[in-house]
């Protein structure tokens, strides 16, 4: 099943944790909770549970691990898609002023 056939996929906030699991691999929770520093600890138990009710990480492991279940590159695509046919649906110039938007965002990211 794809990020895309989820629903609903993770919350804003859920996407944080959801992200640092994804970068970081498997991990314990004290090393999510040391990349998530403006996180409380009861907060990130909480995203987690709501991850694993979603179908995007894991609960905890046999080694006290907590694993992403859905690769990034799709979870991705389904918060883009999601986010375009929220804002944008077919209006071309709402598309193209994400463009120039994200292209002022992050011009200096990109050679």
């Amino acid at each position: 099943m794809s990020a895309m056939d989820r629903a609903p996929l993770p919350s804003p906030s859920e996407w944080q944790v959801f992200a640092c699991l994804s970068r970081r691999g498997p991990c314990r929770f004290e090393v999510l909770e040391r990349h998530l520093p403006r996180l409380q600890r009861f907060t990130i138990e909480t995203l987690l549970l709501r991850l694993a009710e979603k179908g995007y990480a894991s609960k905890r492991d046999d080694s006290g691990r907590f694993h992403a279940l859905v690769p990034f590159e799709e979870a991705l695509q389904a918060q883009i898609d999601r986010f375009l046919e929220t804002f944008v649906g077919g209006d071309r110039e709402a598309c193209a002023q994400v463009i120039r938007q994200a292209e002022e965002h992050w011009k200096d990211l990109v050679p």
